[in-house]
């Protein structure tokens, strides 16, 4: 790395050893006796030869074969040296290194060292298309902690929508996009969405044809929030079934998603097995997004078992096992923390699933006390808020029935019939209807008038049948016979019969002891 031979170099060190400049440090190596002297030493030099002294430091420490270079370090010395790209590249590689061990905010922080170092390189394409994929990284490790909704996350993505053309042939205008779809997905833009997913199939025809199952599961996605289950079903199985034997490795260039559109796929699945009486497939789906979860590297695999856990938490409620969900929200507590994924979003997250399972489980005693569903009312409208002040809306007909339920226990009627009203507006503006029989079913509660409560459960119960979501048929029928009696009794008995005869779902033993 110096132009002396070590003869020479051992004479030098001996001299400055002897004049008390240079100690000894560690076994090999020495270091000046005072920062001082150190600070001397540098500013002796001209910019050109200190420049010239990083970047040998650095490519000799880029070359050596010991163990994973110190990233950082090397990215220091590129910096010092001037060499703006290499030093970019260096913390691209640090980054990752703080990846693989799970250190995500030290990650993301070398990231945007590295776009720094790029900022200062000279204008041009080359420039241009080396700050794509730092900030596609960024991007995704942002959304992991904060979630898909994220401004800064989006940011990043439209960046890169910026840098990389029009070509949708081009991998990184192609991941660019996809990432930005996650985006609009959970703020509920699904129009943009399909348009996304229309584009992105459109170029998956020849060369990527293998992305096949990515496209499905995101479709899949749309579909089911619309309520259009069979649809839905069909994308998910799908992309479930049969990946390509490269899939993992190929997807990983141009998916910057947190959601792994096979593990969403299971996810799903598991809510389809759920609204058709089949609790164990639901299981077992469930089982398969953690196993998929398990293949994925970090921090995607930790995410998507996290959201495994969240969707087992809305199964486990749906059938009204609310222990039992209560236990998942503190086990998605406990990984969550145990990957360092602690930031805020998670805390969220679980935070509004205990606020709901805690109301539920208040609101099924036999006699809810007001007074204690008022306190559910003001959790739940406490988490609700910041969900819309961050602008996640995509899951906002559910929680809105949930707190219609619970105003209505709490003895505010009117007050829940505004809140469904505005749920089910939501829905017919956004298109996320996923929910809107249940919304239905539960104005129906809020109503005095006989009538108008027996046209809401038939408009639930109708609705429901069109999405062919047998849970919320059978449920608006349930409560209709006990409005109506024998009038309701054949659209109830025929809602049971479309359930497998051994489902565990409770509402099914009810209506046979009803109809017995």
């Amino acid at each position: 790395m110096v132009a002396l031979d070590p003869d020479e170099v051992d004479g030098v060190i001996d001299q400055l050893a002897q004049a008390k400049v240079l100690v000894r440090s560690g076994a090999d190596g020495w270091r000046f006796r005072h920062e001082l002297l150190h600070e001397v030493a540098a500013e002796l030099a001209p910019p050109s030869v200190r420049r010239g002294l990083h970047a040998r430091v650095a490519d000799a420490l880029t070359e050596s074969v010991a163990g994973e270079p110190d990233w950082p370090l090397i990215a220091t010395h590129y910096e010092h040296a001037a060499r703006h790209a290499d030093a970019a590249m260096a913390y691209r590689r640090a980054s990752a290194v703080a990846r693989r061990r799970g250190a995500l905010a030290e990650s993301r922080t070398y990231l945007t060292y590295a776009l720094n170092q790029l900022d200062r390189c000279p204008p041009g394409p080359d420039r241009d298309r080396d700050e794509i994929a730092p900030r596609l990284e960024r991007g995704y490790l942002t959304a992991t902690a904060e979630g898909a909704q994220s401004p800064a996350a989006l940011a990043d993505f439209e960046r890169c929508l910026q840098l990389a053309g029009t070509d949708l042939r081009d991998d990184d205008l192609f991941a660019s996009l996809t990432a930005a779809g996650a985006y609009y997905l959970w703020r509920a833009d699904l129009d943009r969405c399909d348009q996304i997913v229309a584009a992105a199939r459109a170029n998956t025809e020849h060369d990527r044809g293998w992305f096949g199952p990515a496209i499905d599961g995101s479709a899949g996605i749309l579909a089911w929030l619309r309520g259009e289950f069979d649809s839905a079903r069909t994308y998910f199985e799908r992309a479930t079934t049969g990946l390509p034997p490269d899939y993992g490795q190929r997807i990983q260039r141009l998916w910057f998603i947190p959601h792994d559109p096979v593990a969403l796929a299971h996810e799903h699945l598991a809510w389809d097995k759920l609204t058709h009486g089949d609790l164990t497939g639901a299981r077992t789906r469930l089982d398969r997004a953690v196993a998929r979860a398990g293949q994925l590297g970090h921090p995607q695999g930790p995410y998507n078992h996290l959201y495994a856990i969240d969707m087992d938490i809305w199964v486990s409620a749906e059938v009204g096992q609310y222990h039992r969900a209560r236990a998942l929200i503190d086990e998605l507590t406990e990984i969550s923390d145990r990957y360092g994924l602690h930031h805020l979003y998670w805390q969220l997250l679980a935070a509004t699933e205990r606020a709901m399972v805690e109301g539920q489980l208040a609101l099924v005693s036999r006699d809810p006390d007001r007074a204690v569903m008022r306190t559910h009312v003001d959790s739940l409208t406490h988490m609700i808020e910041v969900w819309q002040a961050l602008g996640a809306s995509t899951y906002r007909p559910f929680y809105w029935c949930v707190l219609g339920r619970f105003l209505s226990a709490a003895g505010e009627p009117g007050e829940a019939r505004s809140r469904l009203d505005a749920a089910l507006q939501f829905a017919a503006d956004t298109g996320v209807g996923f929910y809107s029989a249940e919304l239905l079913r539960a104005r129906a509660a809020t109503h005095t008038d006989r009538d108008a409560r027996a046209a809401d459960l038939a408009a639930a119960r109708e609705l429901a049948r069109h999405q062919g979501a047998w849970l919320f048929e059978l449920r608006a029928s349930l409560d209709d016979f006990g409005l109506r009696g024998d009038a309701a009794r054949a659209a109830l008995v025929a809602a049971v019969d479309k359930l497998p005869r051994d489902s565990a779902l409770p509402e099914l033993a009810k209506a046979r002891a009803m109809l017995a």
